[in-house]
């Protein structure tokens, strides 16, 4: 997964949380790597700095280059995990090798950790997972993966001391989008210029969600199918949390062929690529139409924002100019197109709180007539709920209703199943209501397509579970509406 984030320690703190760690148990793995590394991935433990004669930087580098073939021997701690033991260097190694990027990469070493807790330390990954304390989490991971000669009460106050800051900074911490209009907006290089930076996303700003604001805008671009917007508002999102996908008028075409390489889904990106404003909107949309089969939309003829109002209306797009769409979010859908002619686009991410269901005069995904597939089951026709009564156990109550304890933890989203609480409602699955696990790479065009036989249907799941915007993570269970 793409690492999401303004800083390093942001971007550890939602990958991990992505992963399916408890908040606690993130606090305390991240505590952990702190005292190990100060959460630097290109960290060489200092003591044979001198010995080997290489700074963090050169040594990284010797390693990448295969200068220095000593990496897996040499018992020097490396990366956030101070990873020093033969067997886990080499692993580590032939890991970042074979992802083809380097040993140093923070967004591999984190793969590369989950990797090592689900296979060699799967204990300390359970605990992780369902941990409601820092220290005591904090402790096992000190003693059972870390594991270092200085395990005191000292030790073990200091590093659980190190995780709180870490739960006191972001548990519970509002996402950047939360009760705020977003926008997808590609503006600027990491040096506030239109080109000459280096490629990808350097400061998390150069493609990013911030709220609406007025350009001022001069129109909006409305296309009138529900699932070309929703498609559109999806990749304009995952674009923009993509650190790989930064901004520069030089490069602008890098993000298309990147693009496309990936199927079109840009939360799949690997490759450090650049765009613009216009030409990142525009291979967006381009990219719909390969996925809905919307010949129209697959060879859109904007090419700038100079030419985009004429070239998305006839590509089918509504030009929308009232002052109520262009003054305020209110009225807007998620996958309008906002355009300031000459100067700048950006894709609406938020529904507005007026706003409709968009246009009168329907439309086909395709670009032609549509058929129809319906709408589908929802949960209410069959799901039961229960009241936990005192001495109820999550285990009894699945037995009760032919379940296991672990289906009903991940589908009323229990973190530790042995705490539930008199009065609490469990909601059971009835037989009517199919369920999916998310697993990496899944998106919910994904699952709609291979669960309901039709991607365009994603947008039932997002309502039925409901969520507010189209990103999910692994292991996050999702309802199925009926096929």
């Amino acid at each position: 997964m793409a690492l999401n984030g303004k800083t390093t320690e942001e971007k550890i703190w939602n990958f991990l949380k992505a992963a399916g760690l408890s908040d606690s148990g993130t606090a305390a793995l991240m505590g952990n790597l702190y005292a190990e590394s100060a959460l630097n991935p290109q960290n060489m433990q200092d003591s044979y700095e001198s010995k080997l004669g290489y700074t963090d930087k050169t040594y990284t580098a010797a390693v990448d280059s295969g200068a220095y073939t000593g990496f897996i021997r040499d018992a020097a701690g490396y990366g956030i995990a101070q990873w020093t033991f033969w067997t886990r260097k080499k692993g580590l190694l032939e890991y970042a090798r074979a992802a083809g990027r380097s040993v140093g990469d923070l967004e591999m070493q984190l793969e590369y950790l989950m990797k090592e807790l689900k296979e060699d330390f799967p204990a300390v990954l359970s605990t992780l997972k369902t941990a409601t304390a820092v220290f005591s989490a904090s402790n096992v991971v000190l003693m059972k993966f870390e594991a270092p000669k200085d395990q005191s009460a000292a030790m073990q106050t200091k590093r659980a001391a190190y995780g709180q800051k870490y739960y006191d900074k972001y548990a519970g911490k509002k996402t950047e989008t939360e009760g705020k209009h977003m926008i997808s907006n590609c503006g600027h290089d990491e040096n506030n210029k239109y080109s000459g930076g280096a490629a990808g996303d350097q400061t998390g700003g150069e493609w990013a969600l911030i709220p609406w604001y007025s350009r001022p805008w001069n129109c909006v671009l409305r296309h009138p199918n529900a699932a070309v917007r929703e498609k559109t508002a999806y990749m304009a999102e995952a674009a923009a949390r993509n650190d790989c996908i930064g901004y520069d008028q030089n490069q602008r075409d890098t993000f298309g062929t990147e693009l496309a390489k990936v199927g079109y889904d840009p939360a799949k990106i690997k490759t450090k690529c650049e765009t613009d404003c216009s030409k990142g909107t525009i291979d967006i949309v381009k990219g719909v139409g390969h996925l809905l089969g919307n010949d129209k939309l697959k060879n859109l003829a904007a090419t700038y924002t100079g030419n985009s109002r004429d070239g998305f209306r006839k590509a089918g797009y509504e030009v929308l100019t009232e002052a109520k769409y262009l003054n305020s979010p209110d009225y807007l859908l998620p996958g309008d197109i906002l355009l300031n002619d000459l100067h700048h686009m950006a894709v609406n991410i938020t529904k507005g709180s007026k706003a409709g269901t968009g246009s009168a005069s329907g439309g086909s995904a395709s670009g032609g007539t549509s058929s129809g597939t319906g709408t589908g089951g929802t949960a209410g026709k069959s799901e039961q709920t229960y009241t936990v009564k005192l001495g109820d156990t999550l285990s009894g109550i699945a037995a009760k209703y032919g379940t296991t304890y672990q289906k009903l933890a991940a589908y009323n989203g229990i973190a530790n199943p042995d705490i539930i609480n008199v009065g609490q409602v469990i909601r059971i699955p009835g037989s009517g209501v199919r369920t999916h696990t998310v697993e990496s790479g899944d998106s919910l065009w994904s699952i709609a397509a291979d669960k309901l036989g039709n991607g365009a249907r994603y947008n039932e799941i997002k309502t039925m579970n409901g969520l507010e915007t189209n990103l999910i993570k692994p292991g996050q269970i999702l309802k199925l509406p009926e096929k």
